[in-house]
């Protein structure tokens, strides 16, 4: 019996058939989830994994035996519903060996708590943890100003278990991290600027090396909404499908997510005297096809590079080095108070 399951296994193309399942509750059993998840089609194999931290639901691995049927599953994203949540599912680009391979199944899975935390630069459970540049820790994620900043408000948006895709990431992480991208939209609008934030996602094999951020940088009011326009351009981008997002919260938008993506927010003023606009939009890098790496030289750089275009736009001069954040870095002293100034921006008003 096992080795026929090992030879289908073998012989079906996982990459479209796999589906991955957030805002799982932490009680379900893989029986009871493989049940809920049958609505769509035969389930082959399930996968289920229940992270350290008792807040946060768990996430599901789910193969099925054909590709509509993994498509049907994540056209209901958010309908259905076991042990009370709403079930969020979305496509998943499964390595090779992700269902046949014991040996090595757990480095591909997203979010795992066996992750070593000493070897994840971004994980508060890593001892050499730049602690001196967090400055606000939350429930699900922390905020913390950004290495080598092209801003003083410079800053990311990092989850505090190990995902490595906001995509792969349970709702209430998501929508905490969106609370947490409009707070520091809102500190720098303040400032009279305008601001993008961003999220870079590749497919890797190895856990450790994508703990994923969502990075914000202050920009021009008046160039920011220039950010999609750039995209658009970008060579990088010649193959990605662009999704067209309106009203969608972040974890809404994120359902319409395959393979590697980029995620885009900003918000400008690009007129003087208009009104504040506020936009987002997501590029599917795999394009149609979900076996194509059309990823693969997408610069890691690439939203520092947008952010100094947008800069350089109203003439600041900016030097072209730093788009390397290594030639940007400051002392440890310099950064501490960066990171102190920007923790009472954020702090809530007294009462």
């Amino acid at each position: 019996m096992e080795s026929s399951k090992a030879n289908t296994l073998q012989s079906m193309p996982m990459a479209n058939c796999t589906v991955i399942v957030t805002n799982v509750p932490r009680q379900v059993n893989e029986q009871s989830l493989k049940k809920a998840m049958s609505y769509f089609g035969t389930v082959v194999s399930i996968r289920v994994r229940i992270p350290s931290d008792p807040s946060t639901a768990a996430t599901a691995w789910v193969l099925y035996e054909s590709e509509s049927e993994a498509t049907a599953a994540c056209k209901a994203s958010g309908k259905l519903e076991c042990g009370g949540c709403a079930l969020v599912m979305n496509p998943y680009e499964a390595p090779q060996d992700f269902w046949t391979s014991d040996k090595h199944a757990d480095e591909h899975i997203e979010s795992d708590a066996s992750v070593d935390n000493d070897k994840c630069w971004f994980c508060l459970g890593n001892s050499r943890c730049q602690t001196h540049m967090i400055s606000l820790v939350l429930n699900h994620c922390y905020v913390a100003i950004a290495k080598g900043q092209l801003h003083d408000l410079h800053a990311m948006v990092i989850p505090i278990e190990h995902y490595s895709s906001l995509a792969a990431a349970p709702y209430q992480v998501q929508t905490e991290i969106q609370e947490a991208i409009f707070s520091i939209f809102e500190v720098i609008l303040e400032q009279g600027m305008g601001a993008i934030a961003f999220e870079r996602h590749l497919v890797l094999s190895n856990p450790i090396a994508m703990h994923t951020e969502v990075q914000i940088i202050p920009v021009p009011l008046e160039t920011a909404m220039s950010s999609f326009s750039y995209a658009d351009s970008a060579d990088c981008f010649s193959r990605a499908q662009r999704v067209t997002l309106e009203n969608e919260t972040l974890s809404d938008a994120l359902r319409k997510a395959r393979g590697a993506y980029f995620y885009l927010m900003a918000i400008a003023k690009p007129k003087a005297d208009g009104e504040l606009q506020y936009s987002h939009a997501l590029w599917n890098l795999t394009g149609s096809n979900s076996k194509a790496r059309n990823w693969v030289n997408f610069p890691v750089n690439f939203g520092r590079e947008m952010a100094i275009s947008l800069i350089s736009k109203t003439g600041r001069k900016i030097l072209a080095e730093s788009v390397d954040w290594r030639r940007c870095t400051q002392s440890i002293e310099k950064e501490t108070e960066v990171a102190r100034k920007l923790a009472l921006k954020l702090a809530p008003p007294q009462e």
